[in-house]
This record gives C-alpha cells, sequence and structure tokens, in this order.
C-alpha cells in the first residue's frame, strides 16, 4: 500500500510538471539564474506583468490586474485592464497600500517604468480613444510619475505614434541615452525612436540591422535597457508554438546594443532561459499559453534583477549573476540602414 501511494505521489508530481511546468523545455537549466521570487501583493490576486525601478525606499513597482467576466464572448465590454503602483523593500515585499493609476482608464496594460534625467516615465498599451473594448487595436502612451515620499502624483497620459503606426502597436522598449527618453520600437531590425514630449510624435532616432539566429518565435521588446559596462542590456520574449507540449509558449532571452548610436545590437541569447520554476503558476481562465513576461530590469554590482508575469496571473523576480549571463551570450553581426 506504501509503495503504491509512493508510486501515486510521483506521477501526480511528473502530471503537475507536464502541464504547468518546464521539464519538457529541451533547453537545459541556465546556470546564470541563481534565484526566483514570488512577489504577492495583498488584495491583488492574480496581478501580473509587473515593472519596477529603483527608489530610497527600494522599488517603485507597477503591475497589471483585469476584471472580468466569464464567457468572454458574452461579457468582453466588461474585460477592463488596470494599472497599479505598490512601494516594495529591498527584499520585494510589499511595504505601501497599491494606488490605482485611475488617470490611464479602464483600459490600460503592461507597464514599462524608466527613469531619465531624474524624471520617472511610463509607458504602457492601451487602445485607441472611443474603442468599447481592449480586443479591437493598441497603442503605446506615455505618462510620467512624480513620487514624493509616500505620495504619488500621475500625469494623463499622451499617446505615442510613428508613421507606419499598426493597428496592434506593442512592447515599444524605453531606455536612457545621455538624459533623454528613447525608445526601441523593433529589435530585429533595430528601430529607435525618439518621442516627443510635446505632441507623442516619435521619428526615427537610428536603425541596424541584426543577423539574429533564434528559433523561438518573432523577438519582442521585454524590460526596458539598462546601461551596464558600457552597453545597454535588456531582456526580451517571443512566443510560439511548441512542438512538445503542443502549447503557445513564451521564451526569454537577453540581448545587448551599443551606447552610441546606430545602437547596434552586439551579443544574444542563444538559448532561451530555462528554470524548474518557470511556468509553475496555474494559468488564469483567460489563458492556456505557458506566458514569462519580462517587464522590469534593475541591476545592482553583478547582481541583475528581472521582474515578469507568469502564466498571466502571477508576479515574481529572477537574479541573475551577471558575469554568467554574459559568458552565454553570442556576438551578432549587423548592417547599418541609411
Amino acid at each position: 500500500m506504501k509503495l503504491n501511494r509512493y508510486i501515486l505521489t510521483i506521477v501526480c508530481v511528473i502530471c503537475s510538471h507536464l502541464i504547468y511546468g518546464n521539464v519538457l523545455n529541451a533547453s537545459p537549466v541556465s546556470n546564470f539564474i541563481t534565484r526566483i521570487q514570488s512577489i504577492v501583493i495583498p488584495s491583488y490576486p492574480g496581478a501580473y506583468n509587473p515593472t519596477f525601478i529603483e527608489n530610497e525606499n527600494g522599488y517603485l513597482m507597477a503591475f497589471r490586474h483585469d476584471k472580468y467576466k466569464l464567457p468572454m464572448s458574452t461579457y468582453l465590454t466588461e474585460y477592463y485592464q488596470h494599472i497599479s503602483l505598490v512601494q516594495l523593500n529591498l527584499k520585494f515585499k510589499p511595504i505601501s497600500k497599491p494606488i490605482l493609476c485611475k488617470e490611464l482608464g479602464n483600459y490600460a496594460y503592461d507597464p514599462r517604468l524608466i527613469r531619465v534625467n531624474n524624471v520617472i516615465y511610463m509607458t504602457f498599451t492601451s487602445p485607441l480613444t472611443g474603442a468599447k473594448h481592449s480586443c479591437l487595436n493598441s497603442r503605446i502612451c506615455l505618462t510620467q510619475i512624480y513620487q514624493i515620499g509616500n505620495r504619488i502624483k500621475i500625469d494623463f497620459p499622451m499617446p505615442l505614434n510613428v508613421k507606419f503606426q499598426n493597428i496592434w502597436e506593442k512592447n515599444w522598449i524605453p531606455f536612457d541615452y545621455q538624459n533623454n527618453l528613447l525608445l526601441t520600437y523593433s529589435i530585429s531590425p533595430h528601430f529607435v525612436l525618439n518621442p516627443s514630449l510635446y505632441d507623442g510624435f516619435c521619428p526615427i532616432y537610428s536603425c541596424s540591422n541584426p543577423t539574429i539566429q533564434w528559433n523561438y518565435g518573432t523577438i519582442r521588446g521585454g524590460t526596458p535597457a539598462v546601461l551596464v559596462d558600457g552597453e545597454y542590456l535588456a531582456i526580451f520574449h517571443s512566443a510560439v508554438n511548441d512542438p512538445v507540449t503542443k502549447r503557445y509558449t513564451y521564451y526569454l532571452g537577453a540581448y545587448t546594443f551599443e551606447a552610441e548610436p546606430p545602437f547596434r545590437i552586439t551579443k544574444i541569447s542563444a538559448e532561451p532561459f530555462s528554470h524548474p520554476d518557470f511556468y509553475t503558476t496555474p494559468p488564469c481562465p483567460l489563458t492556456t499559453a505557458r506566458v514569462l513576461f519580462a517587464s522590469g530590469l534593475v541591476v545592482r554590482d553583478n547582481s541583475i534583477f528581472v521582474c515578469y508575469g507568469e502564466n498571466d496571473c502571477a508576479i515574481k523576480v529572477m537574479e541573475i549573476n551577471k558575469n554568467a549571463l554574459y559568458e552565454s551570450l553570442v556576438h551578432v553581426h549587423n548592417q547599418t540602414i541609411q
């Protein structure tokens, strides 16, 4: 009887990992990931897709939380996405009451925080003005956040646009270039935009064409880029139907690019990040995908902290050994586009 229970326990564990885990990921475990920690926001179960920046008390974090009814086909106009802010201590524990960014409306999601010239900006995604719900189109918006002690003020957002605007615009990545806010529009080709803080128009600042070998779907923007050791570092995501699990699966990787225009990409991950803790959160009712969505990056000494959303219903942070990560990257060749 004890043997049967032991076998049943082993089977249950294996089945759990087959459904939610990473055992079917062909990539070896990434030795540069030193630990993974969950971040739980009280009264916000299912919060996900976080971003953070350092401040005097630890970290200011923005996160996404949704409100919906099932079935979605019936209640699509009651599907709301909100962004809130919360203060974390240095151990990534919430130490303040979350503040709803009501100025952003009912269809705001997937924020990115960045500090430029001591000003806090946040980019996020939302539908076009007048949309009845968020499943028709999307654009990137920009707002400014003022934090004085425990008080936070949020500006009303400004839509950003480019001359080749698509019906769906997502995952533009902010970075600080010599105290100016720039945005990565795409990674391959590497289009960089120079947003106007007055009218939101974003002319092309530079463009280069990297030769990247990546077999896990289209590379898309993830975290803001941070200047590290003379180059910018960022984490990206991609997604593709996994031939083994038969599920749409998100993957993470890292890339670096030059500190000066045309910001050519210099190195990139050869394989996706891999860890036994990935995909282990049971997914929310709205998705069957295996999701890792990184949107926050902080570097302290030889440690890199990446906050990410998992399976559209959890917030986690991974600590990465910087030297080990850089040793895993491969060089990238480029062509400059005039």
